[in-house]
């Protein structure tokens, strides 16, 4: 995770999530500048509309819980956020698993 934080291009993931992750990147950080070659690569890649879809509406909230907790100046419980993550058995696993990357 922290190797596709530092620099999408080298990080170690399966090939054909990095359009979709370049495509959430500069939405996150440049939405005013996205073109319909952003989407193309994410087409390009082997993924169709309803999938690209679901990665803007995952960027999306992301983006609005990201700024409704910093505006309000909200900080994680350490503790909380350990047993969420015990919560949430095998990770993101089975997700990829039903998509077929796992």
């Amino acid at each position: 995770m922290d190797s596709l934080v530092v620099d999408l291009d080298t990080a170690v993931i399966d090939e054909k999530l990095r359009p979709i992750f370049a495509f959430v990147k500069k939405l996150t950080l440049t939405p005013a500048q996205m073109t319909q070659e952003d989407a193309d690569a994410v087409f390009a890649a082997g993924w169709d509309e309803r999938a690209l879809h679901d990665a803007i509406e995952v960027c999306a909230l992301f983006n609005f819980m990201n700024r409704y907790v910093e505006g309000h100046g909200l900080l994680a419980i350490p503790e909380q956020s350990l047993m969420e993550g015990k919560r949430l058995k095998g990770g993101y696993s089975p997700i990829l698993k039903v998509l077929g990357l796992a």
